[in-house]
């Protein structure tokens, strides 16, 4: 009688250990992966299939939006240059 008792009483605490380590993954779960939040600009009237390669001309980025024309943009696109 107290072993049965004793098992239901075990049985039940790791029934609550699971569920507390499932809840505390689910609410995890989403910051990770909102952590790899990635943005791309790109035209989609053009059609990049064609391109086979591209260059990067010295001076400056010349777009009427700022976000755009930008010194560290170039910077950027600089550096990420494999050449």
């Amino acid at each position: 009688m107290v072993g049965e008792k004793m098992r239901m009483l075990t049985c039940m605490v790791l029934l609550w250990r699971s569920m507390q380590l499932t809840l505390v993954a689910l609410i995890l779960l989403p910051l990770a992966l909102h952590a790899d939040d990635n943005t791309v600009d790109f035209d989609a009237d053009i059609a990049f299939a064609s391109f086979h390669t591209f260059s990067l001309k010295d001076g400056k980025i010349d777009s009427p939006r700022p976000e755009v024309n930008n010194s560290l943009r170039y910077e950027c696109v600089e550096k990420s240059d494999p050449r």
